[in-house]
């Protein structure tokens, strides 16, 4: 990959840790106004707070992702499978930039029964 490349993957990851920064933040004000409603007594958590969770979660296990793929830019090991070291398919990167894995051992890993905590 050469660096004009790498360059558009960098600005594309960037504006995604932005944007994900910002839904992660309006997903935290949903959760804390599905806790504390206004002019809400009820003790209970509105219906909706199991859904803002999994959503900042998930956005979080992304941005996460996005950052993991800017490291691997700066140490030039973005766009090789960090599994098996194969090269990534250009269509996997241009679909999924934050992508660390190819499709195979992706599948490999989606597979694996998640670890207790």
């Amino acid at each position: 990959m050469n660096e004009s490349q790498l360059q558009q993957y960098r600005t594309r990851l960037l504006d995604l840790r932005e944007q994900l920064r910002d839904e992660i933040q309006e997903g935290i004000e949903a959760i804390d106004a599905e806790i504390h409603p206004v002019g809400d007594v009820s003790p209970e958590p509105g219906e909706g707070l199991d859904c803002e969770l999994a959503l900042v979660h998930n956005e979080e296990r992304m941005r996460q992702a996005v950052n993991e793929a800017l490291r691997r830019i700066d140490d030039g090991t973005f766009g090789i499978c960090v599994a098996c070291g194969r090269v990534l398919p250009q269509a996997r990167l241009e679909a999924i930039p934050y992508a660390g894995c190819c499709i195979v051992c992706e599948r490999k890993i989606e597979d694996q029964p998640p670890k207790p905590d």
